[in-house]
């Protein structure tokens, strides 16, 4: 399963799931609760870190890759590889 969690609110993500036809949830997480619990807020700016989490059958933490630049796209061929070892 796949799901997407941001500190965007619900309705930027509908408006954003609607213009990009995303299938998977995307969960919002306007408090920052998600965002502290994984060690990625930034409360300077009151932001997250652009990271990908992936989560293992039994719910624990499999892999992290936090991006040290915000504003580059995460490399979904490297997501790829590490979701097919959890196959």
């Amino acid at each position: 399963e796949v799901a997407a969690v941001s500190i965007d609110s619900v309705g930027s993500h509908k408006a954003w799931q609607e213009k990009l036809g995303l299938k998977h949830r995307l969960l919002a997480d306007m408090h920052r609760a998600v965002t502290k619990a994984y060690g990625l807020h930034l409360p300077a700016a009151n932001i997250s870190q652009r990271a990908t989490v992936l989560i293992d059958k039994k719910g624990d933490v499999a892999w992290v890759k936090v991006e040290k630049d915000i504003t580059k796209e995460r490399d979904y061929n490297e997501v790829e590889a590490q979701l097919k070892k959890l196959a």
